[in-house]
């Protein structure tokens, strides 16, 4: 979400997993802005699966 509105969305029944939330941090930061744009910045509290590697790694190639 942003001021704006809604950047990315996926929906799923159930929970999500690792890889189920890389897919989607995948597909938010392909319609997100580089620093210092409107829409640059990711929030991500300290649930498990937003801690992974494959996650952080993602976040720091873009």
């Amino acid at each position: 979400l942003s001021i704006e509105g809604t950047i990315w969305l996926k929906i799923v029944k159930g929970s999500f997993d690792a890889i189920m939330f890389a897919e989607f941090v995948n597909g938010l930061l392909k319609n997100m802005n580089l620093y210092p744009g409107k829409e640059s910045v990711l929030m991500m509290d300290n649930c498990h699966i937003h801690q992974s590697e494959l996650i952080w790694e993602m976040v720091k190639a873009q």
